[in-house]
């Protein structure tokens, strides 16, 4: 091989997938996933495998749609503070121990996702939260959808062990319309339990809608 075949043979490697498309040490063609892009932008210091995807979502409930508030025995049709203890999957900090469930079109909100969506602050300012078992050192991409009910209103997306969760984002939003927020987290080395929070940080006792929350593992596609 001449030198200037060999230098052009290095820099179509060096491209790789992010620069043009193509799979290194191949020439399929990979698309860089675009949430995963936006979710890079928002978390310095992390960076993405070559033709990186999401992999499973690992919530549970995470479109706020168990229970059917309509099933509930006591319910209204449009929405319900429904016992913390019969929302699958999620847990709060409320002390009555309620997490208020909204029907697609309630107050003239459509849920960003599904038939139905959360208002984090049922009467207080609470936290939602879910504990995972996840690998230590994985990557993982995280997402929440976020709308003020009564004006701009902010939460905070909280990762990390049960005892000493970081920051991840601090989100407000306003009453206009739904917004993705989104970012990476990389699992602690001693991480044996990882707890994801939303955290209310401008509610009273209203406030605060969220919907289809994701938390899931950045997947390497080669």
């Amino acid at each position: 091989m001449s030198s200037l075949s060999f230098a052009f043979a290095l820099a179509w490697l060096a491209l790789s997938c992010g620069a043009r498309g193509v799979s290194l040490g191949s020439e399929e063609p990979c698309v860089v996933d675009a949430q995963l892009l936006a979710a890079r932008d928002s978390s310095p210091g992390e960076s993405l495998p070559v033709c990186s995807t999401i992999g499973l979502n690992q919530l549970v409930n995470p479109g706020m749609e168990n229970p059917l508030i309509g099933s509930v025995s006591d319910c209204p049709s449009d929405f319900c503070q429904v016992a913390a203890s019969r929302v699958l999957g999620w847990r709060t900090t409320s002390e009555a121990q309620v997490i208020e469930v909204w029907a697609d079109g309630y107050w003239g909100v459509p849920a960003a996702e599904g038939g139905q969506f959360i208002e984090l602050d049922a009467d207080t300012p609470d936290t939602l939260y879910q504990d995972l078992v996840l690998m230590p050192g994985e990557l993982v991409y995280w997402s929440i959808r976020h709308r003020g009910r009564l004006g701009e209103e902010s939460i905070e997306v909280l990762l990390g062990p049960p005892e000493s969760p970081r920051l991840q984002g601090a989100l407000t939003t306003s009453t206009e319309q739904w917004r993705e927020y989104s970012g990476l987290y990389r699992v602690g080395a001693d991480e044996s339990v990882t707890r994801f929070s939303l955290a209310s940080r401008s509610g009273t006792s209203q406030g605060n809608l969220v919907d289809l929350a994701v938390l899931a593992p950045v997947e390497s596609g080669q």
